[in-house]
């Protein structure tokens, strides 16, 4: 870590000294450390942020649940962790350069990490790492999330932990028919990896993504938004070894996509509902079409997403898995969730009043197969699998759904605490169902 720090403020200075001048360079605290050059062509900030999570996951007393007896211990890894702790680099290089930069220390790995040139017309090409267009939970900060796990409509579900990827990505956004309107549209092409660990990864594939989003209305009490987006991901086959996405490795080959939904806390069980792997007849690849819909007014913010996922692979049945999330949020002390123009999402709360702001939220998610086969369907536990034929296929559809109710205490703009509560429930035909609780707290800050 101290390697780390002494590098960032390293990187900071020099940043800020390439454009120096005569006159003294103007320095300030407030938010974290940033500086700037007297000509105004260069600047630079350092912050960071830290979660620090305590999870606690209840096994239900079912007694034909998934996941009893020995396979069953997942539903009890409850633990303390610090779920991120990130540096933060960002600056300007002649005003229309911008670069960004986080490491997280708790896992050893870079997130966001580009360069980007905004372009005459107003929109931003992003070069390096970054996330594909899609899924309004996927886009926001989790600074910002309402909840302690994004929805099961981004890759914390139906995108199979396909996160940051490597390539480039444009975007852009306009007022258009009204002053207060924001249209957003943005493009992206990139490998399916990532940088972990400190090592670069040869792509295990590539894909590309688009999506369209329009907000009739963003004042500071009121907004509403309307969004669609396609995905498409081509996998390739054996490589280097893959670090992190929803591609995994055994010695370097390529295995298959895997939606796999956590659905009793973070550490409790998982539900697979479709895998593909490669074959002699070739490699899957997956396409995905997604809708959103959101909008604040005053202290209610209400959200949904719907997305659905075609699997494809040459000598394997087609497969299809479909997912909604939909969430509820009042924030009792009267703030309005602001909208974020600049990505088309939203943005954090921010306390108007002394004592902070509360804000209470509930989400139910919900994802299915269309009882066609992929090569797996079942939980990710050890010996665990679904009621399946001859031929591979499940018997009944495999389905996972959530209920999510959490409270947000956020003390100022840079402090947070949040507690959720989680009951999922996992139905996987004629091998039964497990309905375990969870319970999340997280102290968040961000400087």
């Amino acid at each position: 870590m101290n390697k780390v720090l002494k590098y960032g403020a390293l990187a900071v200075f020099v940043g800020v000294g390439a454009g120096a001048v005569a006159h003294a360079d103007e320095a300030t605290t407030t938010g974290g450390f940033k500086i700037k050059s007297s000509d105004g062509n260069f600047d630079a900030s350092l912050g960071g942020r830290v979660h620090f999570d305590a999870l606690l996951n209840l096994p239900d007393k079912n007694s034909e649940k998934i996941g009893s007896g020995a396979a069953g211990a997942s539903d009890l890894n409850s633990d303390f962790e610090f779920r991120r702790v990130f540096i933060s680099l960002a600056g300007h290089v002649y005003k229309d350069f911008e670069y960004h930069i986080d490491y997280d220390i708790a896992s050893s790995n870079f997130q966001d990490v580009w360069i980007a040139y905004a372009d005459p017309i107003g929109g931003t090409v992003y070069g390096g790492q970054h996330k594909p267009w899609r899924s309004l939970d996927e886009i926001a900060s989790n600074n910002n999330t309402v909840f302690l796990e994004r929805s099961i409509t981004s890759a914390t579900g139906i995108y199979g932990g396909i996160d940051y990827t490597q390539g480039v990505y444009y975007a852009i956004n306009k007022h258009v028919f009204l002053a207060d309107d924001n249209i957003w549209g943005g493009a992206s092409v990139y490998s399916l990896h990532k940088q972990g660990g400190g090592q670069q990864v040869r792509t295990q594939g590539t894909g590309y993504n688009a999506r369209l989003a329009y907000a009739p209305f963003v004042t500071k009490t009121s907004w509403a938004h309307v969004g669609i987006s396609y995905s498409n991901e081509n996998a390739d086959g054996a490589g280097s070894a893959v670090v992190g996405g929803g591609l995994t490795s055994t010695s370097g080959v390529f295995t298959g996509f895997a939606p796999a939904y956590t659905y009793g806390g973070r550490s409790g069980a998982k539900l697979t509902l479709a895998t593909y792997a490669t074959a002699a007849t070739g490699n899957p690849h997956a396409d995905s079409l997604a809708a959103e819909l959101a909008g604040a007014w005053g202290p209610i913010y209400l959200q949904g997403e719907f997305v659905d996922v075609g699997y494809h692979q040459n000598g394997v049945v087609d497969n299809s898995v479909d997912a909604y999330s939909v969430t509820g949020a009042y924030t009792i002390t009267g703030e309005t969730r602001p909208y974020d123009k600049k990505s088309a999402t939203y943005g954090g709360i921010k306390p108007t009043n002394s004592y902070g702001a509360v804000e209470v939220a509930v989400r139910y998610d919900h994802g299915r197969n269309d009882k066609h086969g992929g090569s797996y369907h079942g939980l990710s536990e050890a010996g665990i699998t679904a009621g399946a034929n001859a031929s591979g296929d499940p018997v009944t559809a495999d389905s996972v759904s959530m209920i999510t109710a959490g409270i947000n205490y956020y003390v100022n703009s840079s402090v947070r605490f949040v507690l959720d509560y989680t009951h999922g429930e996992a139905k996987l035909g004629s091998a039964g169902k497990d309905s375990p609780d969870a319970f999340g707290l997280r102290a968040q800050l961000v400087f």
